[in-house]
């Protein structure tokens, strides 16, 4: 039990701590997707058992929550540093079946289209930049109400889309 006066909603903070706690939070789960990444890869399955441990549970308790935080951060300092490092964990995290980095990349790309765009064309990892193009799609076709066929009557959606579009093709 904690008493509601000792809560802090992280969207109240000082910018400046929130910062701080992303960057924290973004770096751990980089270094966690990292290690389990070599663990899969070595085929050493003590280290594959720990790695897969640690990281699911951080993910559901730290990366996971803040990335409900991340793009309010992000819209409303546009802070490429931040959008830097979190393109470095979802490459990290790229074998990851949560769907909230995609969300999240979503709504960053949503408010700030040029400045996502600008920082994703600095990418020389082709695959990188084609991972992180998919996940832009994926979270605007989760934010926007789109038929089966990925269409929609929503302007805000079909200029994004566009954008994305002629972005990926270049």
């Amino acid at each position: 039990y904690i008493h509601n006066s000792r809560i802090q909603l992280v969207e109240k903070l000082d910018i400046y701590i929130q910062k701080e706690l992303l960057t924290q939070i973004l770096d751990k789960q980089k270094s966690l997707a990292s290690n389990f990444q070599k663990a899969h890869k070595s085929k050493d399955s003590l280290s594959y058992k720990t790695t897969v441990r640690d990281l699911e549970l951080y993910s559901e308790i730290k990366y996971s929550p803040i990335l409900d935080i991340l793009p309010q951060y992000f819209c409303s300092t546009n802070d490429t540093i931040i959008l830097q490092r979190f393109y470095a964990t979802m490459w990290a995290d790229k074998g990851s079946a949560n769907e909230m980095s995609s969300i999240a990349i979503g709504d960053c790309f949503a408010c700030q289209p040029d400045l996502v765009i600008g920082q994703l064309i600095q990418l020389t990892n082709e695959e990188q930049k084609k991972l992180i193009f998919d996940q832009i799609e994926w979270g605007l076709l989760n934010k926007f109400d789109i038929d089966e066929n990925s269409k929609s009557n929503n302007k805000e959606f079909n200029k994004l889309k566009s954008r994305l579009d002629k972005e990926r093709e270049k």
